[in-house]
């Protein structure tokens, strides 16, 4: 699983606590936590998407958000992580089925390629049952008969570790969570006073 992780001392932060208290701090903080990271999450999706040709439900589906709530917590946090394996079926790839095997398109800015993993004997193919998951034969072992296997590439998590896509979100997140510190701040402010 990929994780994000932010450790940022805000001033903003440590004022909070002083002028309004722990209650109104750790709501707004809470708050403000929660609206930057799921921000956070589409920001990721879309980053991904700009780099990798898979579409937002597919990376959605393996983007988890976990949020901070307010209480009797020593520290407050929210997760974004990217869920799955170490490998994905080149399914989320768009594949076509041509003479030579199965051609994906993996990242946007390169061209369609015809995977064959080194342990095929022969040349992958879509299997036709639900999910229509791209597959080949694997070696036949001593009186044994070949089996089928997936035909993989990077999963999500992978994805989401690049430096490029992590950087640009994290900068992101940390910018929505001043403004969302401010905005709420003021609001639960306003309500106690």
């Amino acid at each position: 699983m990929a994780l994000i992780k932010i450790k940022h001392d805000l001033p903003r932060v440590r004022e909070a606590y002083r002028e309004f208290g722990r209650n109104v701090a750790d709501k707004a903080i809470a708050r403000s936590l929660n609206r930057a990271v799921d921000r956070g999450r589409t920001a990721m999706s879309r980053e991904i998407r700009t780099v990798y040709n898979l579409s937002a439900a597919r990376v959605r589906d393996r983007l988890r958000v976990r949020h901070a709530y307010a209480g009797s917590r020593i520290s407050l946090t929210a997760e974004l992580a990217g869920t799955g394996k170490r490998a994905m079926n080149i399914t989320g790839f768009k594949p076509k089925q041509t003479p030579q095997g199965v051609s994906v398109k993996i990242k946007r800015l390169s061209g369609r390629v015809i995977p064959i993993p080194p342990w095929a004997v022969y040349k992958p193919f879509i299997l036709n049952v639900a999910g229509r998951p791209v597959v080949a034969r694997t070696a036949k072992g001593k009186g044994t008969r070949s089996k089928l296997r997936g035909v993989t590439t990077i999963d999500i998590p992978q994805m989401f570790n690049a430096r490029k896509v992590n950087d640009k979100v994290r900068a992101f997140i940390i910018s929505e969570f001043s403004k969302e510190l401010e905005h709420n701040l003021a609001f639960y402010g306003g309500r106690i006073k």
